[in-house]
């Protein structure tokens, strides 16, 4: 059941750093109750897992769930500057 939480915890945090983007600085409202709600249950879930995951796994977990997620489309950008560098410089 920790690995469930654990989970929902690094989802959680893909939820909130989303929502913090949205409160456009908290100016937002919705998306800045999002945040503040996604904030605390990823931080409560966490520390739930905690107490059956050692610190070093759960916060692995914790933290990589959200860049697997990330990682595609930060891939295409590079890819998109690195041709777009070649292109410029007559290599492409």
């Amino acid at each position: 059941m920790a690995w469930i939480y654990l989970i929902f915890a690094g989802l959680m945090e893909i939820v909130w750093a989303l929502a913090l983007k949205q409160s456009e600085q908290f100016t937002q409202p919705v998306p800045t109750v999002i945040f503040v709600i996604t904030a605390i249950a990823s931080l409560l879930l966490l520390g739930i897992s905690l107490k059956h995951i050692p610190v070093g796994t759960a916060y692995a977990v914790w933290t990589w769930e959200p860049e697997s997620v990330s990682l595609p489309r930060r891939t295409r950008s590079w890819l998109s500057v690195w041709q777009w560098e070649r292109k410029s410089a007559g290599r492409y």
